[in-house]
């Protein structure tokens, strides 16, 4: 189980470009704001 967490982990900090992750590290992304954000355009495509 911790060796899946820390692949899935793994991928998503891969898929974020270095804006992104400088942002995140910094405190100046809104995490919750952004994850609301994809899911508005995953229930808008579907």
């Amino acid at each position: 189980m911790t060796q899946e967490l820390e692949r899935r982990a793994t991928s998503i900090v891969q898929a974020l470009d270095d804006a992104t992750l400088e942002a995140i590290a910094a405190g100046t992304l809104d995490m919750l704001a952004m994850c609301r954000q994809v899911a508005d355009e995953i229930h808008q495509a579907a």
